[in-house]
């Protein structure tokens, strides 16, 4: 049987431990995200094969014509491809490109 005074130093500790840890999360540190950490995106959008970093829009892959493309690859692109920089998109179009 738990007694009024184990009670109290449980209920006390849980209290402190609860405070500890608020005080911990309002004082780390928080990563900035920088413009390295947003993921440049290809994807289709009005019939063309378009690329954005986050929601900037970058450049459109004219000489890319998805309906071109065979299937799988449209189903692709429709769903967005990510990349961690412009060059790999780049080579990625190249491919698409022929």
């Amino acid at each position: 049987m738990i007694t009024n005074r184990r009670l109290r130093f449980i209920l006390l500790a849980s209290m402190l431990l609860t405070v500890f840890i608020f005080i911990y999360q309002l004082t780390k540190p928080v990563k900035a995200t920088t413009t390295n950490d947003i993921p440049y995106k290809m994807t289709i959008k009005e019939n063309q094969v378009v690329l954005y970093k986050g929601d900037s829009f970058i450049t459109v892959y004219a000489n890319i014509v998805p309906q071109n493309l065979p299937y799988d690859d449209q189903k692709e692109l429709q769903n967005g491809i990510f990349f961690k920089s412009r060059t790999e998109a780049d080579r990625a179009a190249e491919d698409y490109d022929g």
